[in-house]
């Protein structure tokens, strides 16, 4: 079944723990840490300048793909076309006890947007030709302690270009990741997502996904810190979350390896930028690769991504954090 797959696949995600060094690191010389909820329903940490109770992140990047929780997502693989990603969020620290051990609460707003000229994206649009999303979110993240967080993510799924229609959903999250001992670096996470209304074939499903995102520093160039990332995680839609289709639970397995490094403006009054680049595997079983769809004045019009089992991304891009 299924379902049991998907348990046995997150269960091989577990062996990974033996990557991870058991020891602790002194963060007494970097800056303000800040825990996100991102529109997807996973969590991010980032190191912020400011000490007040606002706080800026705005990511850009290119990449030669676009697949979002494994499905085709408007760029298909290879190197002849590109997506441009402009991910600006706000969070907001509404309470702090003030102490490692306490209780803390972010309120998160943003909106994650996506440009490219690629086909059928830019052949097919209404309006601006190459925006085809623009998914604005609002979430929250409670952090108990030195590492636990629990977060609840709105998200609204909308093309300014008018290539798929509105969805609503709404993502609830667990995990735990600190800078300390392997579980704490390691940062594993659960979600769950909802969707809150029908699509044009009277789909309304849900989705689970659970994974790791261990994050590493690998000492100062001089300019800043050098840290990769290395995200694994395992997914699988229920109740036709992607459509109607053959496959009520199709699943997927997503790994790579990310890098960053600053750009000599690391917790500086402009805020911390940092210069990232990485990569990573997309596998999806055959019955994902049948559910690709362009979602266009309600029809489902299908879409030749290449029908891969595996799908490789590649990114390049500038993270600011203030």
């Amino acid at each position: 079944m299924r379902t049991y797959r998907f348990l046995a696949a997150v269960a091989l995600l577990v062996p990974a723990a033996g990557l991870a060094a058991d020891y602790d690191d002194d963060d007494d010389d970097q800056g303000h840490n800040v825990t996100w909820i991102e529109h997807s329903g996973r969590f991010q940490q980032t190191e912020s300048s400011n000490d007040g109770n606002a706080h800026l992140n705005l990511n850009v990047n290119v990449q030669n793909t676009d697949y979002f929780r494994g499905a085709f997502a408007g760029v298909a693989g290879g190197l002849d076309d590109y997506a441009v990603a402009i991910d600006p969020a706000l969070a907001f620290t509404l309470f702090d006890q003030g102490d490692v051990s306490a209780v803390r609460f972010n309120l998160v707003l943003g909106v994650e947007n996506r440009v490219s000229g690629a086909a059928p994206f830019g052949a097919q649009a209404d309006g601006p030709r190459i925006w085809y999303r623009a998914n604005p979110y609002v979430g929250g993240v409670f952090e108990v302690g030195p590492g636990l967080r629990l977060g609840a993510v709105y998200t609204a799924y909308t093309s300014p270009n008018g290539v798929f229609d509105t969805r609503q959903e709404v993502a609830l999250s667990a995990g735990y990741g600190n800078n300390r001992g392997v579980l704490g670096r390691l940062q594993p996470y659960a979600m769950f997502a909802m969707q809150l209304d029908e699509g044009p074939d009277d789909s309304q499903g849900s989705y689970a996904e659970a994974g790791f995102r261990p994050q590493f520093d690998l000492g100062d160039t001089g300019m800043g810190e050098f840290q990769i990332e290395a995200p694994i995680l395992a997914g699988v839609a229920l109740d036709d979350y992607y459509g109607d289709t053959t496959d009520n639970y199709p699943l997927f397995v997503r790994a790579g390896l990310q890098g960053s490094v600053g750009l000599g403006m690391e917790n500086s009054d402009y805020g911390t930028w940092r210069l990232i680049a990485g990569a990573d595997m997309l596998w999806r079983e055959n019955s994902m690769t049948e559910l690709t769809f362009n979602r266009n004045g309600g029809a489902v019009v299908p879409v030749d991504d290449g029908g891969n089992n595996y799908v490789w991304t590649g990114l390049l891009g500038l993270d600011i954090a203030y």
